[in-house]
């Protein structure tokens, strides 16, 4: 069984192409958490935080606002 988050701050971040069912990973992933998210990088491959440092850095952001 897959482990509930709760209401864990929990942002995932994907690459714009990518297949269905990864996306659909991401999506289940992000569905754990009630606070949860997917992000597509929207101009990025499989190197996120080289191609869009700032869509990781607000993601991170993000989740440390959460817990706060």
């Amino acid at each position: 069984s897959d482990p509930d988050y709760a209401d864990l701050p929990l942002v995932t971040i994907s690459a714009t192409m990518v297949s269905d069912r990864r996306r659909a990973l991401q999506d289940a992933l992000a569905r754990r958490s009630t606070r949860g998210r997917h992000i597509v990088a929207k101009n990025s491959g499989h190197w996120i935080p080289l191609d869009e440092p700032e869509t990781v850095v607000a993601a991170v952001r993000e989740v440390v606002l959460l817990a706060r």
